[in-house]
């Protein structure tokens, strides 16, 4: 037997995912309108602003254990973290323990580093970045950079 007649509801996937719907396209053809279009880019800029020194003040109350790499643009910050843990492994353990959704680095090939969203409402993101910086605090220990001199 098939696995389309074993599970019916596949197909509707399938079907379903070809084109948007007819809504979809009706209220992008009003957000895209100029008017409508400029007022959602002005409310989307000032959230991503407000968040961003949300996320700046987090991370200076957190400096012994994270740092920033603050974007240029968009709805995403690479935040680097100081102590000996695997990317994709902590960010399973925040979404695990904490319920806090994060994307390691090491997808980018930046293990040290997660990404974070900060295009959420602060309602959600202030709760999430206080999560993370409970569980870090209490999970981990900063790695000190490793003193070199240099002797000839």
């Amino acid at each position: 037997m098939s696995h389309s007649r074993r599970h019916p509801q596949c197909h509707l996937r399938r079907d379903t995912s070809i084109t948007t719907s007819a809504i979809s396209e009706y209220v992008a053809e009003r957000v895209l309108q100029p008017e409508l279009r400029s007022a959602i880019l002005r409310r989307s800029k000032t959230i991503l602003r407000r968040n961003l020194a949300l996320l700046h003040d987090w991370i200076d109350a957190n400096s012994g254990l994270l740092s920033l790499v603050s974007p240029q643009a968009g709805g995403f910050a690479f935040v680097r973290y100081h102590f000996d843990a695997n990317s994709t492994e902590l960010v399973h353990r925040l979404r695990d323990e904490m319920g806090v959704m994060l994307l390691p680095g090491d997808v980018y090939g930046l293990d040290g580093y997660f990404r974070i969203g900060i295009g959420a409402p602060r309602s959600h993101l202030e709760p999430g970045l206080e999560r993370i910086a409970d569980y870090v605090r209490k999970n981990y220990r900063r790695i000190e950079p490793l003193q070199q001199s240099l002797t000839r």
